[in-house]
């Protein structure tokens, strides 16, 4: 009788530390991992945060291949949200995309997000068919929105840099 009370209490104290351990844990869970395909633009992450819309598109390119090679983060921008890139075989993402800076591409992968960073493991990459090129977007100014303009460039009025829309 006295061992099956000594087990009862050890079992007891058990359940509850595995509780307070799942307790513990609540909220730190990562998005389960899934394959995607996402398209979006190449980013150097140093001057897309740096410089924000003028470290963006073709006519940053030629800097933000110099970044990337030279190991800084890369990312896909899709939307307003930035994916570090990694490859899935663990080469370096930044010698596949480098060359792709400034672009639209499509690229396949597992999707992961944690402590709300996002990254996508690519195993294959392409450049986009059709996507729109910064070129093809109307640029305004954000305190003279009556400027519009195909591609980027700054105002007129007062010089600012223009905003996709």
């Amino acid at each position: 009788m006295k061992r099956i009370g000594i087990w009862s209490i050890v079992l007891g104290f058990s359940l509850l530390a595995g509780t307070e351990v799942a307790r513990a844990h609540e909220g730190h869970e990562a998005t389960a991992p899934g394959e995607r395909v996402l398209t979006g633009e190449v980013v150097d992450v140093m001057c897309y945060l740096s410089h924000g819309a003028e470290g963006l598109g073709p006519a940053h390119a030629g800097c933000g291949k110099k970044c990337i090679q030279s190991g800084l983060p890369v990312a896909i921008k899709v939307g307003d949200r930035l994916y570090l890139a990694a490859m899935a075989d663990h080469s370096p993402a930044n010698a596949k995309l480098a060359d792709l800076t400034g672009q639209q591409v499509e690229v396949h992968g597992t999707v992961m997000e944690k402590d709300g960073q996002h990254l996508i493991a690519i195993s294959s990459i392409e450049k986009a068919v059709g996507a729109p090129t910064a070129q093809a977007k109307i640029y305004t100014c954000p305190m003279h929105p009556e400027v519009r303009q195909k591609g980027p460039g700054t105002c007129p009025k007062c010089g600012m840099a223009l905003e996709a829309r």
